[in-house]
């Protein structure tokens, strides 16, 4: 039988302790266990845990949970729609927190999800404090086709993934050569497979890690290949916080990226970065501090 936490201000939770180590997918990136929980939705790459400096700056304010994407464990298959990712985020959230109102936040391929989530749920007739967008406009997104080559992409991200987690570092083995060679004549459906399969042959004691690489490039193609088209507007308060050196934003600190027509509130700032390091050093503490504004407001 899980154990119920019962916060100050009386809200019912699962205490996050046993709901996360249930569950694999929801990580709770501080130690606060009192009042409604900000729920940070992934980018394309699937995992929370770049979002854990937003744990610790809200450490004071409410707990902070990342939900990571199907896929990213083993055994998993990455879900294909927009509408199946939210609707799964949605039964894992609501095993932390089971009723509104609900606070959300994500960045990049992420908001097309959070949006989805925020639809189904008011659809439910749930409510949301707010969503947070960090540097994400919304609109049709047209996914690579099936018919388009991901060679390139998959070769980019194999170097990629290898490198940052020190399994094949330049001057690259003499056998790395065979390898991009195999996996320029292998069929995309095949490729992330034959690449772990190969490494582990020649580096069998970094198995674990070459597994783990290759299910974050599998959901990053997955994600790839995802189209959406959003329905209707949401009622729910929508924070756009948009990177100003991102050429996306060149309209102005005004311009919702699309929100206006599937949001009833925007609310615009602005943050002096670029799309991906807006989530790096200081650049967090500016973006923390107007999600903070709503937290606390």
């Amino acid at each position: 039988m899980s154990k119920t936490h019962v916060t100050v201000t009386g809200i019912q939770v699962p205490a996050p302790t046993d709901h996360c180590r249930r569950n694999k997918h929801v990580h709770h990136l501080n130690f606060n266990h009192e009042g409604r929980p900000l729920f940070i939705i992934p980018g394309i790459g699937g995992k929370s845990d770049r979002f854990r400096l937003y744990g610790n700056i809200f450490r004071k304010v409410c707990p902070v949970y990342g939900i990571d994407m199907m896929g990213i464990s083993p055994g998993e298959t990455p879900l294909e729609s927009m509408q199946d990712i939210a609707s799964q985020n949605i039964r894992w959230m609501k095993a932390v927190q089971p009723q509104g109102p609900y606070r959300l936040m994500s960045h990049s391929f992420g908001v097309y999800i959070m949006y989805e989530m925020a639809r189904q749920l008011e659809a439910a007739g749930e409510c949301l404090d707010f969503v947070a967008a960090l540097d994400q406009g919304i609109s049709h997104r047209h996914g690579i086709t099936p018919e388009t080559s991901l060679a390139a992409s998959v070769l980019e991200l194999t170097r990629d993934y290898l490198e940052g987690f020190r399994i094949l570092v330049p001057p690259y083995p003499d056998w790395s050569a065979e390898l991009w060679e195999m996996l320029a004549g292998t069929p995309e459906k095949d490729m992330v497979s034959c690449v772990a399969d190969f490494i582990c042959s020649k580096i069998p004691h970094r198995a674990n890690s070459i597994a783990y690489c290759a299910r974050l490039i599998n959901v990053r193609i997955y994600n790839a290949r995802i189209a959406y088209i959003p329905q209707g507007r949401i009622n729910t308060k929508v924070l756009l916080i948009k990177a100003a050196m991102n050429t996306d934003n060149s309209e102005g600190s005004g311009d919702t990226r699309g929100w206006a027509t599937y949001a009833h509130d925007v609310d615009v700032r602005q943050v002096h970065a670029n799309h991906h390091n807006m989530l790096w050093g200081d650049n967090v503490f500016v973006t923390a501090g107007y999600i903070k504004e709503r937290l606390q407001g």
